[in-house]
């Protein structure tokens, strides 16, 4: 049988767009996967114990691949992290997704606040939340126990009697980041750990936190292989999109999220949770 150019670019293109496609809905759709990373930095103190750290961000729940009914998924498989504390990005709401369907917080909330970490919950706030409703969506995680923090910081108790100092910061896009306010009460010989949206509001940090954590970003959401990130809607450098980057000697760990925003689909960026081991080098 002999086959024309004509045909074999025709099916060359048939599979490639076969291929497209089933790689953005494995990595739309697909399960959500784990992150490990491990950080061992001298700004954690040799007499603290490591800690272990779930990280969520960008859940954008109401999105074509994260329905209310989701959540319980996502609560779950980050509860079997058994981690020490839980720390949340933020943009749980969604305002701008093709497809999408809107879920208050009154709904959100409840889900979320079954997640479980003997050192607490913790949660700032990201810019969907002040675009569609960042006060209700506050309010409803306060009731439900999850501690949200705007330029503030909490100093967490450790189960070997140490502590460290949460700081959590504003979002960058639609409010303004304050990182001497967060870090107004941390006593002096505390290690910090900086919690914010979007991975610009590290320019407000010096270089005290052992650890920063960010989302917004969603990876770049569509990407490309050698490539990396085209688009990530921050301040923040393009390279500096996903995973754990060091920005003027500070570490940062970038997670792709859950959700979507503007275009319903992902593309070589899964959804995740994230586990940080930190501990002292």
């Amino acid at each position: 049988m002999h086959l024309s150019k004509r045909a074999l670019l025709g099916g060359g293109v048939a599979l490639l767009g076969t291929a497209v496609a089933g790689k953005t809905l494995a990595d739309t759709f697909g399960p959500v996967a784990v992150r490990h990373y491990h950080l061992a930095t001298p700004k954690w103190p040799a007499s603290a114990a490591p800690l272990k750290i779930v990280f969520i961000s960008d859940t954008h729940i109401g999105s074509p691949s994260v329905p209310l009914t989701r959540v319980k998924e996502i609560v779950d498989l980050a509860n079997a992290q058994l981690p020490d504390i839980t720390l949340l990005g933020g943009d749980y709401l969604i305002s701008d997704v093709i497809g999408g369907s809107y879920v208050p917080p009154e709904a959100i909330a409840p889900e979320i606040a079954r997640l479980r970490a003997p050192y607490g919950v913790y949660s700032v706030l990201g810019n969907h939340e002040w675009y569609k409703d960042g006060e209700g969506m506050w309010r409803e995680l306060e009731q439900n126990g999850v501690t949200v923090l705007e330029n503030a910081g909490r100093e967490i108790a450790t189960s070997d009697g140490g502590s460290f100092w949460l700081a959590g910061l504003a979002d960058d896009t639609t409010r303004q980041p304050d990182y001497t306010h967060a870090m107004a009460n941390a006593p002096a010989d505390k290690p910090v750990i900086a919690l914010m949206h979007d991975p610009a509001a590290l320019t407000y940090c010096d270089t005290r936190p052992a650890l920063a954590l960010a989302g917004h970003t969603h990876g770049g959401q569509i990407t490309a292989p050698l490539h990396g990130a085209f688009f990530n809607a921050s301040r923040a450098p393009l390279e500096y999109s996903y995973g754990h980057v060091k920005w003027d000697e500070k570490d940062l760990i970038v997670t792709s999220g859950i959700g979507t925003s503007v275009m319903p689909f992902r593309f070589f960026t899964e959804p995740e949770i994230v586990v940080i081991h930190l501990s002292h080098s």
